[in-house]
């Protein structure tokens, strides 16, 4: 993980907010001054940005980038899934298969770390590879519902 802060993510996300909103017009809808704010973001002396602030910037600025230095130093990954009306049930399912897939690898890779693979670690293994595959047959039934619906 770098050195970067998540405070840091920030400060630069409302700065250039990709969703073309301006600093001001974030700090008024977080309900902070604007110079409270980015005083805040910036780390001057006796100022901190409280934590119920962070996901409310991330959805204002529209950015990822937060989430994604979160993610990164718990050794995970968040992926976006689509919004509003066009979120249908294979969405969620590949998300669900991709989800038992890293648990699969992150079992292998622990198991690994030592160059051998015992009988508890082999079972976990297995056991994490069969509910990967169930996510994944689970994925393809869903894409089948899901196409058998646009055809009627």
């Amino acid at each position: 993980m770098s050195q970067e802060s998540l405070t840091a993510i920030l400060h630069q996300d409302v700065k250039a907010a990709p969703s073309k909103r301006t600093a001001k017009e974030l700090a008024s809808m977080v309900g902070r001054d604007y110079q409270t704010l980015m005083s805040e973001l910036s780390r001057q002396p006796n100022h901190k940005l409280g934590a119920d602030l962070v996901l409310p910037i991330m959805r204002l600025t529209g950015s990822m980038a937060g989430l994604k230095y979160l993610a990164a130093g718990m050794n995970a990954v968040c992926v976006k899934l689509p919004s509003g009306e066009s979120v249908r049930p294979v969405h969620r399912q590949c998300l669900a298969a991709v989800d038992q897939f890293g648990q699969l690898m992150r079992s292998m890779a622990q198991a690994l770390e030592d160059d051998t693979i015992t009988p508890r670690e082999r079972n976990e293994i297995r056991s994490k590879g069969y509910d990967a595959l169930a996510a994944i047959v689970t994925l393809l039934k869903v894409v089948d519902l899901d196409a058998n619906e646009e055809l009627s």
